[in-house]
């Protein structure tokens, strides 16, 4: 059984940590790296040596606020990670071991320390985190670090914020987020519309042209209630477009007037990955469980390999839409 943790105690148990590597969901959003970077700097300022494992690199749209020869110098592959000795791991933003990818088995070579927010949490390593409360884990870690802080940590930790909370939009930002960002922009000068821009605007001409595409195969059910949308991985090759280009693409469905529960289908090399958001109390996180996902009662994933777009559009689909129904006719 893994122990849980209190703030305080993960500030004394990662002073003592040495050789550390610092992993990430696949596919890491901005919170994700940016948590992962701002603890990264926390280890090397005090001399330690750590990195953080990618299975791919990291997205333009989502590197802005790194340091390039960081990046290329502390960020490694699986293969290398392999090659190096790890007193610690440290697992950031993930809720499922298996969300780890192909980084999943460090888990049971090496004492394990979790860090997350989310509220499909399984509890996995040696010592975990876990609080929903907080928006994002880069929060988490402004409460860690908030006395080790320096202008490029809180960066990366107000761009994970940010983006977490869709520029201060959700339901996950209170008070209490609203003094520490304060805080972050008084003491550190954050040019808080550079970091708008590169997360939410900065779109190429050609990620432009896929929205449109997406916009054309949206689907509406429910009176308009459920939008569904969808990816065919030949958009992406019609328009030659880059990994960076294909991230975040289910607020095209999800801002449709009307739309309270979307559904975004991205078609994939070995399958599909499906992004549900939610703008009641019907909880996504819950539901993307049932086929092996989870994340945030208002917005959660499911990723399902060895299948295609056709049988996600006849069966899953279906199937979501089937579980909002459930829950919409015991409304009041």
């Amino acid at each position: 059984m893994s122990e849980s943790l209190k703030i305080k105690n993960i500030r004394k148990k990662i002073a003592k940590m040495d050789q550390i590597l610092i992993l990430m969901h696949g596919s890491p959003d901005i919170d994700a790296i940016g948590s992962a970077y701002a603890l990264l700097l926390f280890f090397l300022k005090k001399g330690k040596k750590a990195f953080i494992g990618i299975e791919e690199s990291i997205p333009s749209r989502y590197s802005f606020f790194l340091d390039k020869e960081k990046q290329n110098q502390f960020f490694i592959t699986k293969k290398e990670a392999d090659s190096r000795l790890w007193e610690w791991v440290i697992a950031l933003d993930t809720s499922d071991v298996r969300l780890l990818g192909e980084f999943k088995d460090m888990i049971g070579k090496h004492p394990v320390l979790v860090l997350d927010h989310h509220a499909t949490f399984h509890p996995y390593g040696a010592f975990h985190f876990n609080n929903p409360s907080y928006s994002s884990t880069s929060e988490i870690l402004f409460d860690i670090l908030e006395k080790e802080l320096d202008y490029e940590k809180a960066l990366s930790l107000y761009a994970g914020i940010v983006y977490d909370t869709g520029h201060f939009r959700y339901s996950s930002t209170t008070p209490a987020l609203l003094r520490k960002i304060a805080f972050l922009i008084e003491k550190y000068q954050i040019n808080t519309e550079w970091v708008y821009y590169h997360i939410f605007e900065n779109e190429s001409i050609e990620r432009k042209k896929l929205s449109c595409l997406i916009s054309s195969t949206i689907e509406s059910y429910e009176k308009n209630e459920v939008i569904v949308s969808y990816f065919p991985l030949r958009f992406k090759q019609e328009l030659n477009l880059n990994e960076s280009d294909t991230s975040d693409l289910v607020f095209v469905g999800n801002s449709v007037a009307g739309c309270l529960f979307s559904i975004f289908v991205k078609e994939k090399k070995d399958g599909v990955s499906v992004s549900l958001r939610s703008r009641t109390d019907f909880d996504v996180a819950g539901l993307a469980e049932n086929w092996g996902g989870g994340g945030h009662q208002k917005a959660s994933g499911i990723k399902i390999k060895n299948t295609t777009l056709e049988k996600s559009r006849t069966e899953l689909v279906p199937a979501l839409i089937q579980h909002y129904k459930k829950w919409r006719e015991n409304q009041p």
